[in-house]
């Protein structure tokens, strides 16, 4: 290695490091981290012969992505519960993703400062955070190093034409589709670099090497039906009913055109954008953008390759997430630009009129960056912020309620699932969530002798939420240290008709019957 590549991923490791250096400090995040990490019991064993088949035969949280808990298990393994250090090796992976990207364009490019641009907005920038800074998107960076580790293989093996590298190729993306699904749309990456920078000429059957290529896009076609399978099983799949097509395409133009707009002005960027039916006149404007850059980069092709291959690998890495089939709630996300965005880096570096003017938004982009990287320190720093930059945000608000209930802050919980169920009324998660929180409320008040208020509380629970039998048989508890005891028989009795197995309503309306017959 030439000491200009050394000192170029000298700066990318380092600074990439001094950036993400506060993630050794940030908590797990109430959102995604409990189910990957927190409270997976396969996960928390660490690595062992039962947990690494479950990992291969599970389609637990709607995923079917055995590398990515194998590494998970590892993180437990080597580190205990540490979240620091689960922050620490998403960090490594990115450091390593910069680093494989600089040198794979450098090598098919033989342009080393272009490369090291590209490398360095991709390490830097605001969007790319979240795929870092969050424990549960390890998927993301572990599938982007096998993906890019393939992108190697496949530069080197169309060079050489040595099988060894095709078969390396071949493993290293079998392992990025286990890490992640999103990558399936990698083989056509291929067939982009052929165009450019790779410039191989046309051959037999016509597009250079597609022979080579058929047993990738045979992995990609089996790890689209695995992942739909599993995701529609898993309940991730959003009906037609529920998200209607047309609603879909809508907001897939939406996005493409919202995702230019954060990467150019990085600002108001959210863990979580609700979906929502988009405007005709949005959707409009949208398409109009994005067909006139697709028309500018057709017509410049041929003298300026890049961008047409850079626009492409933009539009095509980002079709498996861009909501056409519906997974989740949300409208999109800044972890789905991860890869995507190499495409629209390699056309700004490449369009670059001089490197100064590159410093100057690499220097910006390490500002945003910075911020961003701290309002991933810990749940409620993360929520608030989405709900600041964002609107109607319920999945946030519900989220942060949670946050407030598990460190006894019940107004505040109170208040945000109240603010859930004002944007989805008829959330039914949100009213069990609210009527947990009266109830957690109503205990912390019984404990002061506050009986009263207790009472209101663990009245608007039962409202809330009819089947939970602990309210009635807390309400009951409360009215019997009032000494109002026929009315607790009766709540102790609907405690009993929800849950006749409630081993604690049992044994106090036993108490409460031998009393009342001493009494009469």
């Amino acid at each position: 290695m030439s000491s200009a590549k050394f000192l170029v991923c000298f700066l990318l490791a380092v600074g990439t490091a001094g950036i993400y250096w506060p993630v050794h400090r940030a908590e797990f995040v109430n959102y995604d981290d409990v189910d990957y990490v927190v409270e997976n019991t396969h996960v928390r064993g660490g690595l062992t012969l039962d947990s690494v088949r479950w990992a291969f035969t599970t389609g637990y949280v709607g995923n079917w992505h055995p590398l990515t808990w194998l590494s998970h298990m590892t993180d437990v393994q080597l580190f205990g519960m540490n979240a620091g250090a689960h922050h620490a090796v998403n960090v490594l992976f990115h450091i390593a993703n910069a680093l494989l990207l600089f040198l794979l364009l450098e090598r098919m490019t033989h342009a080393l400062w272009p490369s090291a641009m590209v490398a360095a907005l991709f390490a830097w920038h605001p969007l790319h955070v979240e795929s870092v800074a969050w424990v549960a998107e390890r998927k993301d960076v572990l599938s982007t190093f096998f993906g890019l580790m393939a992108l190697w293989a496949y530069a080197e093996y169309a060079e050489s034409a040595k099988r060894n590298y095709w078969w390396a190729a071949l493993v290293c993306f079998a392992l990025g589709l286990m890490a992640k699904p999103m990558l399936v749309t990698l083989p056509f990456v291929f067939l982009l670099l052929d165009y450019w920078p790779l410039k191989r000429p046309p051959g037999i059957p016509g597009i250079p090497g597609i022979k080579a290529k058929l047993p990738f896009f045979t992995l990609s076609a089996a790890s689209s039906i695995v992942t739909f399978a599993v995701q529609r099983h898993g309940g991730a799949v959003a009906a037609l009913e529920t998200v209607p097509f047309r609603h879909r395409v809508l907001n897939a133009v939406v996005a493409y055109a919202t995702y230019l707009r954060k990467t150019f002005f990085p600002t108001d960027l959210a863990v979580i954008y609700p979906i929502s039916a988009p405007r005709w006149w949005e959707a409009a404007i949208a398409f109009t953008l994005l067909l006139a850059i697709s028309i500018a980069a057709i017509y410049l092709a041929r003298s300026h390759p890049w961008l047409l291959v850079g626009w492409l690998w933009f539009l095509g890495m980002l079709i498996p997430a861009i909501g056409l089939v519906q997974v989740g709630s949300q409208s999109m996300a800044d972890r789905y630009t991860y890869l995507p965005l190499v495409g629209i880096f390699i056309i700004v570096v490449w369009a670059a009129a001089e490197v100064a003017s590159s410093i100057a938004v690499l220097a910006v982009l390490l500002v945003l960056t910075s911020m961003q990287v701290r309002v991933w320190h810990d749940s409620q720093a993360l929520f608030e912020h989405a709900i600041a930059v964002t609107r109607d945000n319920h999945i946030a608000h519900s989220i942060l309620g949670r946050v407030f209930v598990n460190s006894g802050r019940f107004e505040e919980a109170q208040s945000h699932f109240e603010e859930t169920l004002r944007i989805v009324p008829n959330s039914a998660e949100a009213r069990v969530n609210l009527s947990r929180t009266h109830y957690n409320f109503g205990n912390a008040l019984m404990k002061q002798n506050q009986l009263e208020p207790a009472i209101a509380h663990f009245a608007e629970a039962a409202r809330l939420d009819p089947q939970m039998a602990e309210a009635q048989n807390n309400w009951a508890y409360a009215l019997t240290l009032q000494g109002r005891l026929r009315e607790a028989a009766e709540h102790y009795a609907a405690a009993l008709r929800i849950n006749p197995d409630l081993v604690e309503a049992r044994l106090n309306a036993a108490r409460l019957e031998e009393q009342l017959r001493s009494e009469r």
